[in-house]
């Protein structure tokens, strides 16, 4: 799924569409402000991600921003909950490194940020919640997200 708010569109003023890995399927006539991104990235096979983020970065405004939240492979418990509820649905899901994301976002043409850590603690302990915005270099979160701003222009 790729969401992306433009203007006034609705209540949320919020467009969404449904892609094809092969990135014919952006049917947006607008160039957006912000591009979000959660827990997809997983799913587009590594040969086409490149293509997939570029044709991201071209449906934004100069200077835009796409938000990127992915799985952290070097949480445990989320790669024990990838193997037993992501991989069910999609058993070609492989999740990506922080690393390995941030350079196909920078071939792709953007000026990536570095990786944020989030989802530090459960539910149950939860009086320690109040501790996770200190957290996000940690790289032990259960997700961990990239701001990526369209400045550069695209790497061949």
């Amino acid at each position: 799924m790729f969401c992306a708010s433009n203007s006034i569109y609705g209540i949320l003023g919020i467009i969404y569409s449904a892609i094809d890995t092969d990135g014919n399927g952006f049917p947006f006539d607008v160039q957006f402000d912000l591009v979000f991104v959660a827990n997809v990235m997983h799913h587009i096979e590594r040969k086409d991600l490149r293509h997939v983020l570029s044709r991201i970065k071209s449906s934004m405004k100069r200077s835009g921003l796409a938000i990127i939240f992915e799985f952290n492979p070097y949480n445990p418990a989320t790669q024990l909950l990838f193997k037993a509820v992501d991989r069910r649905y999609d058993p070609n899901a492989v999740m990506l490194k922080p690393h390995y994301l941030h350079s196909q976002l920078k071939k792709a043409g953007f000026a990536a940020s570095r990786a944020y850590y989030t989802i530090f603690f459960p539910a149950f302990v939860s009086i320690l919640l109040p501790l996770e915005k200190y957290m996000t270099g940690v790289p032990i979160g259960a997700q961990y997200y990239m701001i990526a701003e369209n400045k550069m222009e695209a790497q061949p």
